[in-house]
């Protein structure tokens, strides 16, 4: 029963998440601010970062995959790849705050 609700509960997740990415991307491009559109588009880089294959040992995965199915060097290198994209998405927000006063 438990994992059946993980099942259903993770697209919604998924969706609530790019939901708030699309929401805050909007609110720092809208202030039209050089700062603003390149932090959107560096941490969409990194985000996207996050999807490509890395080959780590004898292993090749996703990072993405890797913060759920590994344990190992996989794991640490996602969630390194993980907090350089959430550090950019907020260093993008406080800056465009900052540069809004």
């Amino acid at each position: 029963m438990l994992a059946t609700g993980a099942v259903i509960a993770m697209p919604l997740v998924a969706l609530g998440l790019l939901a708030g990415l699309v929401a805050w991307a909007r609110d720092a491009v809208s202030h039209r601010t050089p700062i603003g559109t390149a932090g959107v588009l560096i941490a969409a880089a990194a985000i996207g970062n996050l999807f490509i294959e890395r080959r780590l040992g004898a292993a090749t995965t996703r990072p993405v995959l890797a913060l759920f199915l590994e344990r190992d060097d996989a794991f640490r290198s996602a969630l390194l790849a993980l907090a350089v994209a959430v550090l950019l998405v907020v260093a993008t927000s406080v800056a465009v705050r900052l540069a809004r006063r």
